[in-house]
């Protein structure tokens, strides 16, 4: 149902007056996690009073906030981006499902646009990796909307281009599912006040089933004025919410809580262990001094309080009622009393405090934020990205490494979901007046199944799990399938190479067996020749392969078995031909060496 905007209305909006129901919810979520994802200080965490801590103390802490969470997350986000380095990651289009009307233009196909000439960032696929990944992940109630960039068409023989835009919680003032959302822009629209001075505006859009409205705010009192209406013609509103794990609902409006959202707690609690190490190392690494004055305060006179309030301490010398001649802060007392039979004052009159063993103290407090920082790993199953050696047994290590592909793909269908809405949408926008039959339509999309091998572990990893394969004498089969995993982990960036290790290791019949065992095999007819041979000279029969035919690496594996085996019945027919001439010479007779 459209959604009656009047300039009223969107005022009202544009104040925060009205919000959808979810909205402080949502909001609270979206904070939660942004705040270490940007590197920004989590202020319910560094603001609160620890016991008995100064307002000095307090000051401090948030003065010198560094974020200490940020590297984590970001670690966090660049590993799942590896999901697009998948062996399986594919999006494939059926060029026999193109109508010749579309694919008559090749430069405006489908594919053409959402793989190679995307606003800004040439791809879908770039796009999605650049920034929705990190908005699903730090924001699952955010909302995408698409809407073209050329709305005005030069003329009815061009194509539009649709672009997805990302408004996080905070911009989502109101959101009802497949009906309307009301999205606060990050842009703002300048217009000139009554006193012809400069301003910035909010911009608001509002979308729903009908239409897309831009509305500017053109005055210093908030009031909205539309600036653009356009009637999509989709039939749907172009919007939806980019989704997660399934928190609440409000009645027909759904909160989702982010994949990563488990991390917070313990995020929180390193970012406030991490502010109380830097005010230990304040409190005890540098020096305090306490002396004895005999200089009253000119404003309290001595007394430590104003004249007449005896229950407030004097703001100039903090109740001591004496001033420090010191251009550093130093802790003052007041001179003893000797008609109240006080001690008299020691010489010198002034001193430090002696502090306790800071090196020690910092260590452990280190300590307990890195054991912080890896349990937020932890909660979603990462924390192999943890600086820290790793102490678990092999065993261990690989129900940890199931549980992580569970984590792993969960995220990867949320991305495959976001990629085929988000082409469905871009395909009806450019199509659907030019191919008018939604069967069609729907067939041009790509085909975007979910991967299954994930590559996250690091080869450092691998080779750990390798090495202690073959201590263990794992089998040779799985051994093999390590190898395989380990070699196209360590050369991703050398495709040749890659292709190569990963070819030998899956067409040598007997791999990870000794030249020993195969002979052996052999004479008790245990293996064929050829296979013999084939695993005898697998390098150098793939590398041959590979030079003869460039294409070798992307073949079936029974075509290319039939020329590796090719290969071996050249090299048995050769020897058998050599063993026929040595046959012939008469005995006797020493055959020359070639």
């Amino acid at each position: 149902m459209p959604i009656v905007a009047t300039p009223e209305l969107i005022q009202r909006y544009a104040q925060k007056r009205i919000v959808y129901k979810a909205y402080q919810k949502a909001n609270e979520l979206y904070e939660d996690i942004r705040v270490h994802a940007e590197g920004d200080m989590p202020k319910d965490v560094i603001e609160e009073r620890r016991p008995s801590e100064s307002e000095r103390i307090k000051e401090y802490r948030e003065k010198i906030y560094v974020p200490i969470t940020e590297p984590t997350v970001s670690k966090v986000i660049t590993s799942l981006s590896k999901i697009r380095r998948s062996q399986d990651w594919s999006i494939d289009y059926d060029p026999n499902k193109i109508p010749k009307i579309v694919s008559g233009r090749e430069d405006e196909t489908l594919q053409y646009y959402c793989e190679k000439n995307y606003p800004y960032f040439k791809s879908v696929t770039n796009w999605t990796f650049s920034v929705l990944l990190k908005a699903m992940l730090i924001d699952a109630n955010a909302v995408e909307a698409i809407w073209p960039i050329n709305i005005d068409l030069p003329s009815s023989t061009d194509f539009y281009k649709p672009f997805s835009t990302i408004f996080h919680s905070d911009q989502v003032l109101d959101f009802a599912m497949d009906d309307y959302a009301v999205l606060l822009s990050t842009d703002t629209y300048v217009y000139q006040d009554k006193d012809l001075n400069y301003r910035e505006g909010q911009v608001i859009y509002v979308i729903d089933t009908v239409y897309i409205q831009r509305w500017h705010q053109v005055d210093l009192d908030g009031t909205m004025r539309i600036a653009k209406a356009w009637p999509h013609g989709l039939g749907f509103a172009p919007f939806r919410k980019v989704g997660g794990v399934f928190y609440k609902a409000y009645d027909n409006i759904f909160i989702y809580k982010s994949r990563i959202q488990g991390m917070v707690p313990r995020l929180k609690e390193a970012a406030r262990i991490y502010s109380d190490l830097q005010a230990e190392i304040v409190q005890h690494v540098h020096s305090d001094k306490w002396l004895y004055s005999q200089t009253e305060c000119r404003h309290c006179n001595g007394r430590g309080y104003p004249e007449g309030d005896n229950k407030r301490a004097c703001s100039s010398c903090h109740g001591v009622g004496y001033v420090s001649t010191s251009p550093y802060t130093n802790m003052v007392l007041r001179p003893p009393n000797n008609v109240e039979g006080q001690a008299a004052i020691p010489t010198p009159p002034a001193g430090y405090i002696q502090k306790s063993d800071v090196a020690l103290m910092v260590d452990r407090i280190d300590s307990q934020v890195k054991d912080q920082l890896r349990e937020a790993l932890s909660a979603i199953n990462m924390e192999f990205l943890a600086q820290a050696p790793l102490n678990q047994s092999g065993t261990a290590k690989e129900v940890d490494k199931d549980e992580l592909n569970n984590f792993v793909h969960s995220v990867a269908e949320d991305i495959v979901a976001a990629l085929d809405w988000t082409y469905m949408v871009i395909n009806e926008y450019r199509y659907k007046d030019l191919v008018p039959s939604m069967e069609i339509r729907k067939a041009m999309l790509p085909d975007i199944p979910v991967p299954e091998k994930f590559d996250l572990l690091s080869s450092t990893l691998l080779l750990d799990d390798l090495a202690k394969a073959k201590q263990n004498g794992i089998n040779p089969v799985i051994l093999n399938e390590l190898q395989i995993e380990y070699a196209g982990k360590k050369f991703y960036n050398d495709p040749k190479v890659k292709d190569e290790l990963e070819a030998i290791f899956e067409l040598d019949p007997f791999p990870n067996i000794s030249d020993e065992d195969k002979m052996v095999r052999m004479s008790n007819d245990g293996i064929t020749q050829v296979d013999y041979i084939i695993s005898s000279n697998i390098q150098q029969f793939i590398r041959r392969a590979m030079s003869e035919d460039e294409h070798f690496a992307s073949k079936t594996m029974s075509d290319r078995k039939k020329i590796i085996q090719g290969y071996a019945e050249e090299v048995i027919k050769t020897n058998s031909v050599k063993q026929s001439i040595l046959d012939d010479i008469p005995s006797g007779i020493e055959p020359v060496a070639s």
